[in-house]
């Protein structure tokens, strides 16, 4: 049964059971998961799909099969991703060779487009209109290929336009006022391994072409994108730097990354979000997702949260949460959803699929009753923190776990296994600096908490 019948059956008990309650607004957060499927499916057991999960009652909606084995971008209509109780929410998600478009107040699709090869990479939009961009050109297709920057009717999804000048795969673009500012490496590959590039910029008020900039006189690789005020930050992978440019003036530069930080931004979906603090970012590091300041080209933390497989992540500023998904591509059977606080802890978990690649959240608030509570499944504290020789570990009952003790690489450096409601660990051994302590019960569920070794 969907959410809203659900929660109007709830709301009727909580209601019988006690009148003098009164009906109040309440905010619903939600995650979209979109599953990316299994490598070589060809049914839908193992196609990509795309669920709902709804932290107001603990439920997941699957909301649609789509029939792609590989999913790259979502994007959400709306202002700062809030809805309100009578308003139309969309999502748009780009699978392959298809876009797909939903509906998710009635968590229905309402319209598709495909494309016949796969390609697309990128969504924005303008307007009216859905931008999308595109990394492979169809098989066959002779070069330059220039369908790689597409324009959608937002509402039926039917082709509008194509810029012919962006002739190379638009990996990444952004949209700043009236204008697209579109990734063009001279090499026509799949990922960033280019040292020569630079942004095409289209006016999409009249969705022609105006020019191409680039960042330096010998021009630059073009990595990932992302926008403060009238900066444009370029996250380049192969050589481990950051560009910027700056579209009032036209004029960019580059310069190293910060010696020994391997920036890593995925090659498709979201890559970096936007603290409360300006000029600084989340966004992955070596193993993990840290923060750092593009403004000053400084690292702010190395280590929020400690992950050493592949995954993927949102952040979302109305709760100050990362939603982090982890992908074993072996065995997909031991593929998590984790939602961790800004101090790096693991609060809760959310349900998972096949290849979990893609993942955003929004708010829609409703009129209700009362609101449940979720109570979490596995809880506990650890003190002192910081801590010279001992780090107590208090559960909220007695249960057997499996502790262990993680550098901030992923290094386990100690492990213990036992019964019971208090235990501790002699960390005097450890030298000094950031840790990870990860619990985790005989049902598995698993929650991290970082601590200070002095």
């Amino acid at each position: 049964m969907k959410f809203f019948s659900n929660f109007l059956f709830l709301a009727v008990l909580v209601f019988a059971s006690n009148t003098a309650l009164q009906a109040q607004i309440v905010p619903n957060d939600n995650l979209i998961v979109v599953n990316g499927g299994q490598y070589g499916a060809t049914n839908s057991t193992g196609y990509a799909n795309i669920g709902v999960f709804s932290f107001f009652d603990n439920t997941f909606t699957s909301i649609d099969t789509i029939g792609s084995t590989s999913v790259q971008d979502i994007l959400l209509e709306g202002t700062n991703n809030v809805i309100g109780q009578n308003s139309t929410h969309f999502a748009y998600v780009a699978a392959a060779d298809s876009i797909i478009k939903y509906d998710l107040v009635s968590q229905k699709r309402t319209a598709a487009a495909k494309f016949g090869a796969v390609s697309t990479v990128k969504l924005g939009l303008y307007q009216d209109k859905l931008l999308v961009g595109n990394w492979y050109a169809p098989f066959g297709q002779p070069g330059p290929y220039t369908n790689h920057f597409r324009i959608f009717d937002t509402d039926s999804l039917t082709y509008v336009d194509s810029i012919p000048q962006i002739d190379k795969p638009a990996t990444d673009f952004v949209v700043i006022d009236d204008f697209a500012y579109i990734v063009q490496n001279h090499i026509r590959s799949v990922g960033f391994g280019d040292t020569l590039g630079y942004l095409a910029v289209v006016d999409l008020t009249t969705m022609t072409w105006v020019r191409n900039d680039t960042i330096a006189n010998n021009g630059e690789e073009m990595g990932r994108l992302l926008v403060e005020d009238s900066i444009i930050y370029v996250l380049n992978p192969t050589s481990n730097t950051i560009s910027t440019y700056n579209i009032n003036t036209q004029v960019g530069s580059t310069q190293a990354a910060v010696a020994g930080v391997d920036l890593r931004p995925t090659s498709y979906a979201a890559t970096a979000f936007l603290s409360s603090t300006p000029g600084v970012w989340y966004f992955p590091f070596d193993s993990g997702i840290g923060s750092y300041d593009l403004v000053n080209n400084t690292i702010v933390d190395p280590s929020i949260i400690m992950e050493t497989r592949s995954f993927a992540f949102t952040y979302s500023p109305l709760v100050d949460n990362f939603y982090v998904s982890t992908i074993d591509f072996v065995d997909q059977t031991k593929n998590t959803g984790t939602i961790y606080n800004l101090t790096g802890d693991s609060t809760d978990s959310f349900p998972v699929g096949l290849s979990p690649e893609v993942l955003a959240t929004y708010r829609h608030t409703f009129t209700a009753i009362n609101k449940l509570q979720k109570q979490p499944l596995l809880s506990y504290e650890i003190y002192p923190n910081p801590t010279q020789q001992q780090l107590t570990i208090e559960l909220t009952k007695e249960e057997m776990v499996q502790v262990g003790v993680y550098t901030t690489v992923g290094q386990l450096v100690q492990t213990k296994t036992l019964q019971a409601q208090t235990l501790t660990m002699n960390v005097e051994k450890l030298v000094a600096g950031t840790y990870f302590v990860r619990v985790t019960n005989a049902k598995g569920e698993t929650q991290t908490k970082r601590f200070t070794k002095l």
